[in-house]
């Protein structure tokens, strides 16, 4: 218990002192501080603040949740990885791997403190080492909790996952977009949107604007099990299938594909592109797209990962109309960012990243949804919009692919498929959409 305090005092200090990297990104940055930050006192929270006395409310006119016990703190476990098995106490430096996890927790506890429901929560470190996470998960230390945020890691959300349907325990998985982690598990509440939902709001921004004939996808030949999503969004909205190039993985395979083969005279076109694993086919992509399109006006629409790609030259993504998909968009300009990251700062003595606003986003949405519908929260969530720092969200319930096809009303997983669509300005990504 004295070792796992230690290392947890520590792993706080170095989160305080650590120094910050700035993002790639052309987001705008939030305000320097009046001060210097090497005046401000880190002052590290080592427990939640005290919990109003009162019982978690009821929505008006309805009763609390099935599984709530009036009067009593909902319990909460944070499975987060700190990595402290490489925390060697007599020469006491922190792995940079911990940072996310550490960034997490002070996000989670400033949000912690204006939480309108008695919670009582505990911090789990979820292990690197996989018997180590399998020892923990056939423990009881996670049994008592009625709710589980975390892990931070996909290859760990699918045996927690089946752990929490086994024993009716709601998990809210916070950063992990990879879809069909889970069957049967209506209580399992996946917060960052998946690449179908990523590539359906692509596709409807393109439709909103443009009929099916003037949009193509492009991508590499292990790219394709992504045009499905794309041809499945497109065809909701009715109308042609949409065109379709694909080149080889090797090489940039423009020497078989002619770009203006694609283009409408007079008529805008709109090349979505759901790739992201090579900068330099991107980079390959516009450099060919511009060298063909002559005046044709053109749209290119793409993934969250362009907008730290560091190769593509600004000027490009202006000329091409650049839009990409984005889980979040943080105003710096609003009030209550501004005020996170000021707390943040007074309170770590460092800016928080965005695993800081993950963090503040699971455990404040997890409270206003206990404050409203109990325990029961998870089959209210269809349908409700939800706006938290990192943007909005909407859920939704989702059936995994081998059970897209089964009738009635069950649903596997939920999912937040809100996501934001931002266009390339003259500085930078702002949000259109």
């Amino acid at each position: 218990m004295a070792r796992s305090l230690l290392i947890l005092c520590a792993l706080l200090l170095w989160s305080a002192c650590a120094p910050t990297r700035q993002s790639s990104g052309s987001k705008p940055k939030p305000p320097a501080p009046r001060a210097r930050p090497d005046t401000l006192q880190p002052q590290p929270k080592l427990s939640p603040p005290p919990m109003p006395a009162d019982p978690p409310p009821a929505k008006p006119g309805e009763a609390p949740g099935q599984r709530d016990t009036i009067g009593a703190p909902y319990r909460i476990a944070l499975l987060l990885p700190f990595f402290s098995e490489q925390f060697d106490s007599a020469q006491p430096t922190i792995p940079d791997k911990a940072r996310q996890a550490l960034q997490f927790l002070a996000g989670a506890q400033i949000a912690l403190q204006k939480t309108p429901v008695r919670l009582q929560v505990e911090v789990v470190e979820s292990p690197s080492d996989d018997a180590a996470f399998d020892a923990l998960l056939k423990s009881s230390k996670l049994d008592r909790a009625q709710i589980i945020i975390g892990p931070l890691r996909s290859a760990r959300v699918e045996p927690v996952a089946a752990k929490t349907r086994a024993g009716r325990q709601i998990l809210v998985s916070p950063t992990v977009p990879v879809s069909g982690l889970t069957t049967g598990n209506p209580d399992f509440i996946q917060l960052n949107p998946s690449l179908r939902a990523h590539c359906a709001a692509l596709i409807r921004h393109a439709r909103a604007k443009l009929p099916p004939e003037q949009i193509v996808l492009v991508c590499k030949q292990k790219e394709t099990d992504r045009l499905p999503y794309c041809q499945e969004a497109n065809a909701a909205l009715g109308g042609a299938r949409l065109r379709e190039v694909v080149l080889p993985d090797e090489g940039s395979g423009w020497k078989s594909v002619n770009l203006a083969d694609f283009l409408k005279k007079d008529k805008k076109t709109a090349f979505v592109v759901p790739s992201w694993a090579s900068q330099d086919f991107i980079m390959s992509f516009f450099i060919e797209l511009l060298r063909v399109k002559g005046a044709e006006e053109v749209e290119v629409y793409g993934m969250p990962q362009w907008e730290n790609f560091e190769q593509i030259e600004p000027e490009y993504l202006r000329q091409l109309n650049v839009h990409i998909s984005s889980a979040s968009w943080v105003d710096h300009a609003q009030a209550d960012t501004r005020a996170f990251e000021l707390l943040f700062l007074q309170q770590f003595g460092t800016i928080p990243d965005d695993y800081a606003f993950h963090g503040y986003q699971a455990v404040k949405f997890t409270a206003d949804m206990l404050a409203q519908y109990g325990l029961d929260f998870p089959e209210r969530l269809p349908g409700i919009a939800y706006r938290s720092l990192r943007g909005k969200m909407f859920f939704e319930k989702n059936r995994s692919e081998k059970n897209a096809e089964t009738a009635g009303d069950a649903w596997d997983y939920l999912e937040n498929t809100a996501v934001q669509i931002l266009k390339f300005e003259q500085y930078g990504f702002r949000i259109v959409h």
